[in-house]
């Protein structure tokens, strides 16, 4: 190798040697990426190490807090899709409000099932729709109001009427969390 080198012209020993230190510096480029990616990756993991140790030393604080409030709460009182619907459908008669109820959506878990339903009002007073929305409240925390979209009624027949969307959660135990 060394006698093809020393064969060959000033100009052809210096290109080569370019050519060498090129392909030299483009790989430890790629030598120098992979290697801030990785170290970039390794914190990352340590980061969600440290995370991951402090929920684990969390986990006896937070299982007494369930526990305490499980005994607050009271299973039978907790709503399932059905239930929902008709308990929200009683509390808009009575507060004489018009409800569109769209049947609740459910997502489940291994302790609970969680329910989400839409509720709009359509042309409804305001002292009608606080009163609804007052007996809604007083269902916590088994019925929560996720959220409230209010939109004045366009024309000039009934200024005071309003469109109303509430999203409404409740919860209902699974058999084994009440045991």
């Amino acid at each position: 190798m060394r006698k093809l080198f020393q064969k060959l012209s000033l100009r052809e020993k210096v290109l080569l040697s370019a050519l060498i230190w090129c392909g030299l510096i483009i790989v430890s480029f790629f030598l120098v990426g992979a290697y801030v990616k990785v170290v970039r990756e390794l914190k990352q993991s340590g980061d969600m190490l440290v995370m991951q140790d402090q929920w684990y030393q969390l986990e006896p604080v937070l299982e007494a807090d369930r526990e305490r409030i499980l005994e607050q709460l009271n299973p039978k009182n907790t709503f399932s899709g059905a239930s929902l619907a008709g308990r929200i459908d009683s509390l808009a008669r009575s507060s004489k409000v018009t409800p569109t109820i769209n049947t609740p959506r459910t997502r489940s878990d291994d302790k609970l099932n969680l329910h989400t339903m839409r509720v709009s009002l359509k042309s409804d007073g305001m002292p009608e729709i606080l009163d609804f929305e007052n007996k809604v409240q007083s269902e916590w925390p088994y019925i929560k109001i996720e959220s409230v979209q209010v939109s004045r009624r366009d024309g000039k027949n009934n200024p005071d009427k309003h469109d109303v969307l509430y999203i409404i959660n409740s919860f209902e135990f699974n058999d084994e969390t009440v045991q």
